[in-house]
């Protein structure tokens, strides 16, 4: 029995000169039709560590922009190994995990480069894209000088037009928390001769997946239910029925709120046979469910995990449980055959390998207790023919020999 306890501190990412900015909703207040809002009613904050220019009285939070700028994670692990008989040919094992997944800087690092006031993101359809030709496809944008610029980036009310368009800032859920994965598997493991047969469940739940959402989507009006005092509904008055108007309805933001669940049953024959040759069948039947599956975005941004060209919420912005199905990348029963073939020589020289990385490039050393067959001398100015034949001359000792392996994957070729 293994028990064990990780836990794993991770601070958030922040600018060190503060040049960046995130949308907290308490703190907007919607423009007047016809005219523009307050900058610093707007609802953008700025870290505390930024040193530039601001109007006064401009909102401030830490230099993360997040509720939550240091986030633990204590992770729980336990496993065990059980042999029920005497004969020693049947073993039991099991196991469980939890895994925090620290987000990756590309996720919420578009709040550098799109969001007010040191970007101007912005989004022109229907009517106010209607002043748009192919000699002058884009508005009247402010200077690069001008930046950071509070007053270009002032919302804009009510009606909108080609001079008076959206904006389309990328942020990030003050509430944002790193996702965690609990892993879980049970193992029953037989062997009769050269043959060992095993059988496993295996499954993995994730929690707190990121995602992207839009917190912005325009609720439908009606005379008894009016929305900021509209009560028909129209592809023209949509960007008037967004919660924050002034914003595009595609207001996506980084938020924590995928859940993932998969479930397998694995099962493996292994044969050894004589002169160091081996052979393995392997057959897995599973399902992996998400509601965080996006093959559309994949499709067009060629990538997942980015607020805009992957994992979004595509229909309901406000029920994300409703896109809930099989994951992208779910194989229901993929078939692996496995050989290698193993040399063992008569006799090593025991050495230790120190391994060292340059620019990708594997360099190892190699010390003897003895003098025989010392590795030869590395002139790693020379050719790069010469360093792999340092590395192959250590990589000979270290294991002991050569192995030859050949691993032919028979997946399914769509998803279910």
């Amino acid at each position: 029995m293994n028990l064990g306890v990780r836990v794993e501190v991770d601070g958030q990412p922040s600018e060190v000169d503060g040049r960046q900015s995130n949308f907290f909703s308490q703190l907007y207040v919607a423009p007047p039709a016809g005219g523009f809002g307050d900058p610093i009613s707007s609802g953008f904050v700025l870290p505390d560590n930024f040193r530039g220019y601001a109007p006064t009285g401009f909102p401030r939070e830490n230099s993360t922009l997040l509720n939550h700028p240091i986030q633990t994670h204590p992770e729980l692990r336990v496993g065990f190994a059980w042999q029920p008989f005497s004969s020693k040919d049947l073993a039991l094992r099991g196991g469980y995990g939890i895994y925090a997944n620290r987000t990756s800087f590309a996720e919420n690092g578009y709040e550098l480069a799109l969001t007010p006031p040191f970007g101007l993101n912005a989004s022109l359809n229907g009517a106010a894209n209607a002043t748009a030709s192919l000699e002058n496809p884009f508005p009247n944008l402010p200077p690069s000088s001008s930046f950071p610029n509070f007053v270009g980036n002032m919302l804009r009310g009510p009606p909108f037009t080609g001079n008076s368009f959206l904006r389309t800032p990328v942020i990030s859920d003050p509430d944002f928390k790193e996702s965690a994965v609990q892993q879980y598997d049970f193992d029953l493991q037989y062997q009769h001769k050269s043959y060992v047969f095993s059988v496993a469940y295996a499954g993995a739940k994730g929690t707190n997946l990121a995602l992207g959402r839009s917190n912005n989507q325009p609720p439908l009006a009606s005379p008894s239910n009016p929305v900021n005092g509209l009560t028909t509904n129209s592809v023209a008055n949509a960007a008037e029925r967004v919660p924050f108007v002034g914003t595009s309805p595609l207001h996506f933001r980084l938020e924590s709120s995928g859940n993932s669940i998969y479930n397998s049953l694995q099962a493996t024959l292994k044969k050894e046979m004589s002169h160091g040759l081996q052979f393995l069948a392997a057959y897995t039947f599973s399902k992996s469910i998400d509601d965080a599956r996006d093959g559309l975005g994949a499709a067009i941004g060629g990538s997942f995990g980015l607020p805009i060209t992957g994992l979004v919420a595509y229909n309901d912005q406000n029920d994300v449980a409703a896109q809930r199905g099989v994951s992208g990348f779910d194989r229901c029963a993929p078939v692996v055959r496995c050989w290698q073939r193993s040399h063992q020589p008569a006799a090593i020289d025991r050495g230790k390998i120190v391994m060292a990385s340059i620019s990708n490039i594997f360099f190892e050393f190699w010390s003897s207790e003895r003098d025989r067959n010392p590795l030869p001398h590395a002139d790693f100015a020379k050719t790069g023919a010469r360093i792999q034949h340092v590395e192959f001359f250590a990589t000979h000792y270290r294991i002991g020999g050569w192995t030859c392996a050949g691993i032919p994957r028979l997946p399914r070729q769509l998803p279910r």
